[in-house]
This record gives C-alpha cells, structure tokens and sequence, in this order.
C-alpha cells in the first residue's frame, strides 16, 4: 500500500465530511484551537504531516464516528452483523496501519543513515592523514552545505543559483600593499 496514497485519501474523506457538515477548515481551526492555516497543511502535503490525533480531532468536531469515516473510506457496511466496524476493531486498524506506515519511514531512515556512515567510510579511507577530529569537521561541513544549498533551493523554489563566491579561507591571498604612495606598486 503506498503511504502518500492513503494519507491523501483520510485528508479527502476529511474535507468531505467536512463540506457535507457545512464547515470550513477555518471553523475546524478555530473549534480545535489550532492557528490560522494549520488544517491546510496538515490536509496538504505539507508539515507536520495528518497523524490519527487530526483525524480524531476533526471527525469528534464534525459529530462524525471513527465507524462512519472508515465505512465510507473502505466501502464497509456497519451494522452487518459479523461484517460491522466496533471502535475496538477500529483502533486495532488504525495502528496496523500505523505500523505500516512508521516501519516504511523507519527503513527509509535506515537507508538514509547506512548511506551516510558509506560516505563518512569513503572520506575516512580518502584521506589518512586526516585526524578523526578532522574527518567530523569536514563531514559537518559538508553536511551543513548541502543541508544550506538544499534550504536556498526550497526558498527559491528550486530556481537555479548562482555560482557562489569563494569563502574567504577558499580565496588566494591578495598581494600586500604597499604604503606611502596611495597603495600603488612602484
């Protein structure tokens, strides 16, 4: 099951109920005492991301049961016998999925992690010379750079940059003055 996928469909099903309710996300805002475009993005694709406590939050907002909502997601019948959705049932599938979805964030950390202790492997074994001291630093730098050219990108939303100018402990140092005649060589 892809997990964008669902998460789209609870906020969807969210702004139904909420339309067929007659409210606006402002109103459900305002009643949950959250701050001006909070449901916008918890609804996006933005941050923080729909956690089950929105979604509690909003259906108990809306007078609609945790019964109704996934009912009318998974097409489930309540009240038909065996088949019907008790709040138990509910919970146990709502932290099923749960699961699902913080093991695949999980394993994704995990890759991101093992990726990042190759490339601190790589510098390590490039450079010998290099204190272990050495190798946090340049690897903090260079992490810090990327993390600052990823955030310029977001800001400019991913517009090319310019080149940047060299650092000052990058650039050649300038030839030395001379005094008396206004800086200029003789």
């Amino acid at each position: 099951m892809d997990r964008e996928k669902e998460i789209r469909r609870w906020s969807w099903r969210l702004r139904d109920l909420m339309r067929e309710a007659g409210r606006t996300q402002r109103s459900v805002e305002l009643e949950a005492g959250w701050g001006k475009g909070y449901l916008t993005q918890v609804l996006g694709e933005g941050r923080p991301a729909l956690k089950v406590e929105h979604v509690v939050t909003i259906l108990d907002l809306l007078g609609v049961s945790l019964e109704e909502f996934f009912s009318g997601l998974y097409d489930l019948h309540p009240g038909a016998g065996a088949a019907a959705l008790d709040v138990a049932s509910v919970e146990r599938m709502i932290d099923r999925r749960l699961e699902e979805l913080l093991s695949a964030e999980r394993e994704e950390r995990q890759r991101q992690l093992e990726r990042l202790r190759a490339e601190i492997q790589r510098l390590r074994a490039g450079d010998r010379r290099r204190t272990p001291q050495e190798v946090r630093e340049a690897v903090e730098k260079a992490l810090s750079r990327e993390l600052q050219r990823l955030a310029e990108s977001a800001a400019k939303g991913g517009k090319k940059k310019r080149p940047k100018k060299p650092r000052p402990e990058e650039r050649e140092p300038a030839a030395p003055r001379e005094e008396g005649n206004g800086g200029e060589p003789e």
